[in-house]
């Protein structure tokens, strides 16, 4: 199937919306604080590049919980669109800025030592799918909860008090994972799939979930 022009200017168009819609200078701050630490540790001479660059990684992907806030929810409410389809959008817009610290970073480290990214990367992603899905989590189960439409700051400190107290419960509790242990990064799948599964649980358009109740009241009263 082949794509059209108008198809190919209704993907521009809500880019774009998207990307205004955004809450820039939230996800720009959170850009710069990304790639701070990697570049006084390069402007100090540094060598060890790994801390740095966790402290931007989780950072980063912490961050990535502004995605979701949205000021005009209320407005979109009776959007055709569901509502998961647009935050998915706007997650993906957040994902290239904040990716693009992150490129910022890792090129200024590669620079400077250029083994500093050696080995990182697949733990990396193990703490970026954890910290990140804990902020989208917490800020679409507060909007849920709430009944308000920005709890990016409140994912964003809450995902990083999370991930370090899940790190440092795992000098007691060995199962646990910890930024500490790279060897052991798949463990924080432990902690990513239910925060994502709960951010999209959270994510269901207001009118499904009051059918869906309404199916499970008559079910009941059926038997």
């Amino acid at each position: 199937m082949l794509v059209t022009w108008g198809t190919w200017a209704a993907i521009r168009a809500q880019v774009v919306f998207t990307f205004r819609a955004l809450p820039l200078r939230s996800l720009g701050a959170v850009g710069l604080l990304v790639v701070v630490p990697t570049a006084v540790t390069s402007f100090r001479g540094g060598a060890d590049f790994v801390v740095p660059l966790t402290l931007g990684v989780l950072m980063g992907g912490a961050g990535l919980g502004y995605a979701f806030d949205d000021p005009a929810s209320a407005t979109l409410a009776a959007s055709p669109t569901p509502l998961l389809v647009r935050r998915l959008w706007r997650l993906a817009m957040a994902v290239a800025i904040v990716g693009l610290a992150w490129g910022v970073a890792f090129a200024v480290a590669s620079v400077s030592a250029p083994l500093a990214l050696h080995g990182m990367g697949r733990t990396w992603g193990y703490e970026v799918a954890s910290v990140a899905g804990l902020a989208v989590a917490i800020n679409a189960a507060g909007q849920r909860r709430l009944g308000v439409g920005s709890l990016g700051f409140a994912g964003l400190v809450g995902s990083l008090l999370a991930v370090f107290t899940v790190s440092v419960t795992a000098a007691r509790v060995p199962w646990l994972p910890s930024v500490a242990l790279p060897e052991a990064a798949d463990r924080w799948l432990w902690v990513a799939i239910p925060a994502w599964l709960v951010a999209g649980w959270s994510s269901r358009d207001l009118a499904c979930q009051t059918i869906g109740w309404h199916r499970i009241r008559a079910l009941g009263d059926i038997v």
